[in-house]
């Protein structure tokens, strides 16, 4: 493929008068999907995906069309078409699988939502990439085809002043049932041809990011089924990650990569694995300049199995893989911290707290007036005294997750084996902390209250192994009480990590900023229990 003809695996957007076309985004499927139901019954007449218009099926759309994006190799190119003035995505589009970059070929497909159609903004957002792909792409040849049945696709064509080259034959899984397996194929080569129209794109040179560590395990597991390898998906984009599901055409793996600082994941992991009997994510292989990892397949996630399913067994086992993690890795403390695990003591937080909120420029960053900032510098001496209360009570510190939860638990559903997942972000702090956490989730996403009783048996397991280093039900009540608030300071100087580690733009742009919230929670908490 020519340099040229990469610009496609670049494009940010295109802009005509009343829209905006992109490539998709994780998070597109919300809306793309209330347009495929609105629009149900002339898709299903014309689209065999519009079989399924699930949210799960629209998903997998969308994670498939990422991947294939962030790829730099495969040739589908699927974009969501946003009306400017209401702020929706009325419809999707882009250059199909049909495309042959190589060759100067697009063909491009297009639908959109019912309440929209009739405007001429089908016409316009397929004109605006029938010029981008011969102004910019190289294209010799642009393409539209349509069941032969199909008016209004057909009109489109030409509206736009494409030749009608006659018929061809498709695959039935190309058609609807009941309808003809024979499309009208039109097609341009002349950009003079189409009707004026105001548009221009814009592009991303730091595109295609996931290029190379695609193509890195691409090389490692020797895919060679390349439609398979086209059912890959990208399962999260954020700044602290990105997750890519690898479709060999055999077997399933998943690919991760990580900001720098947040780059010794894998070895954490292989050492964990070491060293423990919990479950953890088995590693096939690791490239430490492209700060990325591969890892084998172990099933979907507990919240979603608990979704489908709940099962008591399964969360129970969850809590017992995580807390036998936390204390065998209490023997390997000093060992951990010289890997590079960052110290979160309870000795190290009242300087950690200090470093943050001597920060001016990032507390102003998170709207806080100077009263609020000289709230914060006032109650370094309720940290210190904080963790030294909790510190009294010698629960022997470890490996912290800060994101412990049913989310970052994975289950096999051949063997039910559970596989703890997302370590690049261990510390080494009071283990309350990573057990608060999954208590706070599971209520959050399973609707339970402390007030039930699977509530406090998930409690009990959660802190059963801590029970002996407590005289009484008050004392442990108490820790309990001052680990939560202390969880809190944790939280912030987590999320001053996580600034350095991805940068602020990236977190705000990603809608990424709890610091804001936590400062003003933390000042709350100890106002509320002074």
């Amino acid at each position: 493929m020519t340099e040229k003809t990469k610009s496609i695996y670049t494009l940010k957007q295109i802009e005509t008068p009343r829209l905006i076309i992109r490539p998709v985004r994780l998070g597109d499927e919300i809306e793309i999907n209330k347009a495929i139901n609105n629009s149900l019954e002339i898709l299903q007449k014309w689209q065999p995906w519009a079989k399924d218009p699930s949210i799960d099926a629209t998903r997998t759309f969308v994670q498939r069309g990422m991947f294939s994006w962030e790829s730099g190799c495969i040739k589908d190119f699927p974009m969501v078409v946003i009306h400017k003035q209401d702020k929706r995505i009325i419809g999707a589009s882009g250059y199909n699988d049909r495309s042959d970059p190589d060759d100067g070929l697009y063909e491009i497909g297009y639908w959109c939502d019912v309440d929209y159609q009739g405007q001429g903004l089908v016409t316009e957002y397929a004109n605006a990439l029938t010029r981008f792909a011969f102004d910019v792409l190289s294209a010799h040849k642009v393409v539209i085809s349509m069941q032969i049945e199909n008016k209004k696709s057909s009109a489109v064509a030409i509206r736009l002043n494409f030749s009608n080259e006659g018929t061809i034959d498709r695959d039935s899984v190309d058609c609807t049932p009941k309808h003809l397996a024979q499309h009208y194929i039109y097609s341009t080569n002349n950009i003079k041809k189409l009707p004026a129209l105001d548009y221009s794109w814009s592009s991303d040179k730091s595109k295609p990011s996931g290029f190379h560590i695609i193509n890195w395990a691409k090389d490692i597991l020797k895919i060679t089924d390349n439609k398979a390898f086209a059912m890959s998906q990208a399962i999260t984009k954020t700044p602290w990650s990105h997750v890519f599901e690898i479709n060999t055409g055999n077997e399933v793996f998943y690919l991760k990569k990580i900001p720098e600082m947040f780059s010794k994941e894998a070895k954490f992991i292989q050492f964990l694995e070491k060293n423990s009997n919990a479950s953890l994510p088995q590693i096939i292989a690791e490239n430490s300049k492209l700060n990325c990892f591969l890892m084998k397949n172990a099933g979907q996630t507990l919240r979603e199995t608990l979704n489908q399913n709940f099962s008591e067994e399964l969360v129970f086992r969850t809590i017992d893989q995580f807390t036998c993690l936390q204390n065998d890795m209490a023997n390997h403390v000093n060992t951990l911290l010289r890997m590079g695990v960052p110290d979160y003591r309870l000795e190290k937080m009242p300087d950690l707290y200090t470093q943050l909120i001597q920060q001016k420029n990032l507390l102003k960053a998170c709207s806080l007036s100077e009263i609020e900032i000289k709230k914060l510098s006032d109650l370094t001496s309720t940290v210190s005294k904080l963790c030294k209360k909790l510190a009294e009570f010698q629960i022997i510190e470890t490996i912290v997750q800060p994101d412990f939860n049913d989310n970052n638990t994975l289950v096999d559903e051949t063997n039910q084996r559970i596989t703890i997942i997302d370590l690049g972000e261990i510390v080494i702090s009071h283990p309350f902390f990573s057990l608060i956490n999954f208590l706070y989730q599971m209520k959050k996403h399973h609707g339970l209250s402390e007030e039930d009783d699977l509530y406090h048996r998930l409690k009990a397991a959660c802190f059963n192994n801590y029970q002996p280093y407590f005289t009484s039900d008050r004392d442990f009540e108490d820790a309990l009480a001052t680990s939560k608030i202390v969880n809190i300071v944790y939280g912030l100087v987590d999320q001053d990590r996580f600034i350095r580690a991805c940068g602020i733009d990236n977190l705000i742009k990603h809608e990424y900023w709890k610091l804001t919230d936590l400062l003003k929670t933390f000042m709350a908490t100890c106002k509320n229990n002074t």
